[in-house]
């Protein structure tokens, strides 16, 4: 089968995207299968206010003690519903050693219906129009607005320690188990 990769550069969806990004990408895209027989392993450490410090024990250091190496990808989930500016931080020391180490990281959210205050299986808006989330003004917005910013900051702190994320907000949008 012909290669599809690019012969030069890394292509992106972003025509500007940062120097950091694109090297995340050619990495990946320097991967070829039965070059070096190599597998690359990803693992998600679940949300950071669950079980955090013994996921880490158990399947990234214990992947280590088990193989030898890393997983290339440490995955973590910002926020189950209640995103703690602390524990994004705290997570943060992990995500950028694992960075420096070579490895990739990947963050995703699970936030609350900022609609009803329920949790991210209530799919109702509460009676609210779904503009309600984009509408100055309104407590759906205000309570939006209030994730995303625990959320920014930890990603801005990231972002200036050279830290490239592959970010996955509102993942699986394609079923009908979230409220988004």
């Amino acid at each position: 089968m012909p290669s599809v990769r690019p012969k030069n550069k890394a292509s992106t969806a972003t025509p500007n995207a940062t120097a950091d990004a694109q090297r995340v990408l050619s990495n990946l895209q320097s991967l070829r299968p039965g070059k070096d027989k190599s597998v690359l392993v990803g693992q998600n450490m679940g949300h950071i206010e669950y079980r955090f410090d013994s996921n880490v024990e158990a399947y990234y250091a214990g992947l280590q003690r088990m193989t030898g190496a890393l997983p290339a990808i440490f995955a973590v989930d910002y926020g189950y519903e209640n995103p703690s500016r602390t524990n994004i931080l705290r997570a943060n020391e992990l995500l950028a050693a694992h960075c420096m180490m070579g490895g990739i990281v990947s963050i995703s959210i699970h936030p609350k219906n900022p609609y009803t205050g329920g949790d991210v299986g209530d799919r109702s808006t509460g009676g609210k129009p779904c503009s309600d989330i984009l509408t100055p003004g309104t407590s759906t917005r205000q309570n939006w607005l209030e994730t995303l910013d625990a959320v920014a900051l930890g990603l801005a702190v990231l972002r200036e320690r050279g830290v490239t994320v592959l970010w996955r907000p509102l993942h699986e949008m394609i079923g009908d188990w979230f409220w988004w």
